[in-house]
């Protein structure tokens, strides 16, 4: 057959009707061409056309006329190649680079096909292939040999293109399908698997919607159609996938790696890096001795210049370990502008941040009709600007600095003039060199109670002149802090221009060029759609909207121009720390070395050696101390084993030969996570790697082996090797000797020769199986027929008590105690002694405490000794034991450290005492103090009230209790209530003075529905002739929440004499002053406050700090 390509046919409509360009991204060339194949059915199983050059690169189509892994759909591909050495002899590649291994492939139903071809108005011709990928093969295996690819340079091309497969004669009669790709080394080709249904292209078919009237192969002929365009890579990552992308060598920058929700916090130190000057500042801190760990100042040196440095992504995991931050601050994500606040504040101590980063504006009230001003100056670290209902950034400064009238009812009241009308307002006194901007994206909504995100559009200039808003100058915009998502999930990066003529982003641990556009129009939000609007969108334009409408700036940089050459100052090799240089050069060295080792020891193992007489005097479970077991803890033992490192080559004679033993056993671990002898090295010659191999030790880097010693000649498969203990008249089990022994043999034989050695032996055995089973031996019974075998472990004992012997070392743990730093009444001074006990776990309170005061010299029913956990600190009842407060399957990982205090009172008594914590409110109702009481039960509240006066201190009789039950007011307590009878309430404390011709009524917070009660419930005074204007600014006044947002609380009363409602929030003004609370309720009539609770906190919040 022959194959020729032609100029492009004509397809019946104009290339960019077919074809819609991309009016996002610039054209540098574009072309096709036609293929017109005369014997379809003469094709290989992969053709390739003949070549078509553009934009320095030759142009091949990949046809599988039988489909690529489906004989159901024809499969096309088009591929770029950069170099032009190919040769295309009768559709098969000659001398030309192979085609990638992993050709993607573009997966479309025919029927979203149609719609694309009917929808004219469609911008984005590759929406149907964008939408199901999928990577398959699209060559022979016997195409895979070629050697020079890996020496091929890097390339990548960027195209947009469309393939039309047109019936000869009728061109017009087609298929189209398109696409785009980034085109690259491992990425040669890029198409369509499902490309249109065999069948369909081959026979004729009935006229149906969307479908086809003919076949397009006629006579085994058929034209293929590509029409090509090169789309500018501005920015080198267009389309990028970043499989292998290398940040540092393309951009010259680095990222950081995010620890689980870190991204907030890796834009911001991006942003800080490259200011310069504060980059300088920091490396000047002195911070020689001391640990990163622990200082923020030297991990922020070492993240400065590591990002200066590396050429891989950092880590932040020391940095945020110097903030004092555990593994769920590192999943918990926070906000960006109280990061920046508190790290501020933290370095301020270490450095002059003030110059950099401090403005100041002055808040002033001006009388209008008087010369009267009443004005502060005041230090700001950032601007919080309102986003909601504002087009740009110019507004929002116009809306932060826009003047309020303060007249009529909301005078102002000056000193010595009374009330008068007057100008409230904020103007800058200056601006910083680096200007923080926070845009307020996050506000309450009151309707649903929780934050909520406004995602409307908001512009930003890349300049702005401050002057209109103050002592300002003109600032350039230098970097944006983006958040994409919602409220709950989200993701922060960072877009920065290091220099004049650069955008990068910095997302994460990758780095990469953008555009301006990318900068600042997908970074502006998005205007909510009416759902008529949406409801026309296709899929992947209803994508993008979501996208583009949860992507904006959430906070922006902007540096002053004519301060630029001072922030922006040269950081050079002299401002390194010294410390910090030498000390990661050393630790690069150290982790080279590190690496090497590793390395080497892969071909070497690591051997420890035990021998009888390790066993020896040995007290605990197994033959010798197991460093894997739970239970074991340095403290216990003082020998340790022989360490030697052994070429895996070496013989089992050389190593018997080092070590000086004529026999070596190969220890494992069973399934009762015992270390016991597994198998005897028995062939001299053979090395320790495939002696190791042999028996399923393959993989190990290391190994414990028993060196045996004794006289006997070779042991034979009727022997085997047990280890004797033996309980001793010190109530201590140790190991007594390894004896080699005939499967025939009596137990009772064994207890002979054991008892010649140990004088008062009794005759009776028990089996070590494990720390959890000692089982009793028959000392009648056989080795054979008690199934022991090599490495088994027999005790016998002087006394009975063998198996209470084993418990206490199953069970024995060491505490270790130090002095609680918890303030009481009941607590003696003095005492901060520390010191560790071991104990069975299993002992009572009062054993312990015996022994806890013995080290302290005290009466141990003096002593409260508390457990330590993380969750909580756990007091131990006085009539309690151990095990309560430890996990019931412990390991000496998990015990906790324990705390003593010394008492005035017997423990006995403290626990009789009743607690009793009360809210005291100082004044108001919105914040408290839980003030917590131990106190007899046989107390009066007027008891309590004077300790409670003594806390506070505060002397007076007008202190009132009162008790709440699920936030609702249940009664005033009465002096002489007996504490006694008091349970399960909540006990609320103010200084309140109280008449009996006063009229209380019980204001009541809740939340949308009565129900959802919360807060403080507590008694409010009303007034005669107060009208209800007046009242509410009363309550307010007492209340304690802010005028804003004590203005959105919907206020209601309720009488229980006529049952009525009066919603207070649906009067009118008019109504408000002339109707009286007074005359509606009664005493104990109820003032509801509907409103959320701002105390409760979401699951899972963490407050931020840094310690």
């Amino acid at each position: 057959m022959q194959d020729k390509i032609t100029d492009l046919i004509d397809l019946g409509k104009p290339v960019e009707e077919l074809f819609p360009k991309f009016n996002e991204y610039e054209t540098e060339i574009e072309g096709g061409f036609t293929w017109e194949i005369d014997n379809w059915n003469a094709l290989e199983h992969k053709h390739v056309s003949p070549g078509f050059q553009l934009g320095g690169y030759s142009w091949n189509v990949l046809l599988f006329p039988n489909g690529n892994n489906s004989n159901k759909y024809l499969a096309v591909y088009i591929e770029p190649k950069p170099q032009k050495n190919e040769k295309v002899i009768d559709g098969k590649v000659v001398e030309a680079r192979k085609s990638s291994n992993q050709t993607q492939e573009i997966s479309n139903k025919e029927e979203e096909e149609a719609e694309r071809l009917q929808d004219e108005e469609e911008e984005d011709d590759d929406e149907e292939g964008e939408g199901e990928k999928e990577e398959k093969n699209s060559q022979d295996t016997d195409d895979d040999d070629d050697d020079d690819d890996d020496e091929e340079e890097d390339w990548s091309v960027c195209a947009q293109f469309f393939v039309v497969i047109s019936r000869p004669g009728q061109n017009s009669v087609n298929i189209v399908r398109s696409s785009h790709h980034r085109f690259n080394k491992t990425e040669t080709d890029w198409g369509f698997s499902d490309y249109a249904e065999l069948d369909k292209l081959k026979t004729k078919y009935s006229n149906s919607k969307n479908l086809l009237s003919t076949g397009l192969i006629v006579e085994g002929k058929t034209n293929i159609s590509v029409y090509v365009r090169i789309i500018k890579d501005e920015t080198g990552v267009l389309w990028h996938n970043f499989v292998n992308y290398n940040s540092k060598k393309v951009t010259g920058f680095v990222g950081l790696n995010n620890q689980g929700a870190t991204c907030y916090l890796n834009s911001l130190l991006q942003t800080y890096f490259f200011t310069k000057k504060f980059r300088k500042m920091v490396y000047a801190i002195p911070t020689a001795g001391e640990n990163p760990s622990d200082s923020v100042a030297l991990a922020l040196q070492r993240a400065f210049y590591l990002l200066e440095t590396s050429d891989v992504p950092l880590d932040t995991l020391e940095l945020t370990k110097s903030f004092g931050w555990d593994t769920g601050d590192a999943f918990t994500q926070h906000d960006v502008q109280e990061l920046n606040r508190i790290l501020m504040d933290k370095l301020e101590s270490k450095m002059s941040l003030g110059d950099m980063f401090v403005g100041k504006m002055k808040s002033y009230i001006k009388c209008i009709n008087i010369d009267y001003e009443s004005s502060r100056i005041e230090d700001f670290w950032d601007i919080q600007l309102n986003v909601k209902d504002m087009k740009n950034l110019e507004q929002s400064f116009q809306n932060y600095i826009e003047v309020e009238t303060l007249d009529g009812e909301n005078q102002y009241q000056t000193e010595g003039y009374g009330l008068q009308d007057a100008e409230k307002g904020v103007i800058f006194e200056s601006f910083p060199p680096v200007l923080y901007l926070q845009l307020k994206r996050f506000e309450y909504d009151f309707n649903f109670d929780r934050l909520i995100k406004i995602n409307d559009r908001y512009e930003f200039p890349e300049s702005i002149d401050l002057s209109p808003y103050g002592n300002g100058k003109v600032y350039d915009l230098h970097a944006v802090l983006v958040h994409s998502g919602d409220i709950d999930t989200g993701h922060y990066y960072a877009m920065i221009k290091p220099s004049d003529d650069q955008w990068y982003r910095f997302d994460d641990d990758r780095v990469w060029r953008v555009s301006k556009s990318a900068v600042f129009d997908d970074n502006f939000g998005c205007n909510k759609l009416s759902d008529e609007e949406i409801k026309k969108m296709s899929r992947l334009r209803y994508q993008n909207y979501l996208i583009r409408r949860q992507t904006s700036a959430y906070m922006l940089v902007y540096i002053e121009r004519e301060a630029k050459e001072d922030v922006f100052v040269d950081v050079s090799q002299k401002d390194f720390p010294k410390d910090v240089v030498n000390t990661l050069a050393q630790e690069r060295e150290e982790e080279i070395k590190r690496k090497l080792d590793i390395e080497e020891m892969r071909s070497y193992y690591k051997i420890s050696v035990v021998s009888e007489k390790d066993f020896c005097n040995y007290e605990g479970f197994d033959i010798f101390p197991n460093t894997q077991s739970k239970l074991y803890h340095p403290d216990l033992y003082d020998s340790k084993p022989l360490e030697l490192k052994v070429l895996k080559t070496s013989t089992v004679r050389d190593l018997k030969k080092k070590i000086g033993c004529k026999r070596l056993w190969l220890l494992g671990y069973r399934q009762t996570h015992t270390l016991r002898l597994y198998q005897i090295l028995n062939e001299d010659d053979a090395s320790l790697e495939s002696s190791f191999k042999k028996f399923g030790f393959a993989k190990c880097l290391d190994a414990v082996l028993y060196a045996d010693n004794s006289d006997e000649g070779e042991i034979s498969d009727d022997q085997v090797l047990l280890f004797i203990k033996v309980l001793k008249s010190d109530k201590q089990i140790k190991g007594h000797k390894a004896l080699l022994v005939d499967k025939t043999a009596k137990i009772s034989e064994i207890y002979q020769q054991v008892a010649k050695k140990v004088q008062g032996l009794l005759p009776f055995c028990y089996e070590e199986i494990s720390p959890n089973e000692i089982q009793v031996v028959d000392t009648e019974s056989t080795v054979f027929d008690s199934e022991l075998l090599s490495g088994d472990i027999l005790t016998f004992g002087v006394d009975t008590n063998i198996q209470e012997c084993y418990e206490y070392l199953r069970y024995r743990l060491k505490l270790n105690f130090s002095s609680s730093s918890a303030k009481s009444e009941f607590v003696k001074p003095g005492f901060d002694k520390e010191f560790g006990l071991w104990v069975s776990v299993k002992c009572t309170f009062e054993e312990l405490a015996q022994k806890c005061a013995a080290e302290l010299q005290v009466d141990w029913r003096y002593l409260k000794l508390i457990a330590c956990y993380e969750n909580g600190r756990f007091p131990l009842h006085s009539q309690s034991s151990l095990d309560r407060y430890v996990l019931k399957n412990f390991s000496f990982a998990n015990i906790p450290p324990f705390e003593y205090e010394v008492l005035s009172i017997p423990l006995v008594e403290l626990e009789n005492l009743k607690a009793i914590s009360v809210k005291w409110l100082s004044d108001n109702y919105i914040h408290y103090s839980l003030l917590e009481f131990k106190m007899p039960s046989s107390s009066t509240v007027a008891d309590l009230k004077k300790k409670l006066l003594q806390r506070v201190g505060k002397e007076s009789s007008d202190l009132l209790l009162w008790t709440n039950v699920d936030h609702k007011f249940q009664g005033k307590l009465s002096d002489d209530t007996i504490l006694e009878n008091i349970n399960e309430i909540e006990i609320c404390a103010r200084i309140m003075s109280l008449k009996d011709d006063q009229k209380l009524v019980v204001v009541v917070q809740y939340f949308k529905t009565l129900n959802k009660t919360h807060g403080i419930s507590f008694l409010f005074e009303l007034v005669p002739g107060e009208n209800i204007k007046d009242m509410t600014k009363r309550l307010h006044t007492v209340f304690g929440l802010g005028q804003k947002e004590f203005s959105k609380i919907k206020l209601s009363l309720y009488s229980h004499a006529t049952r009525k409602w009066f919603n207070l929030y649906d009067m009118s003004e008019a109504d408000q002053l002339s109707t009286v609370a007074y005359d509606l309720l009664d005493s104990s009539d109820v003032l509801f406050m509907d409103h959320p609770d701002r105390s409760r906190t979401v699951a899972g919040d963490r407050p931020m700090t840094i310690k």
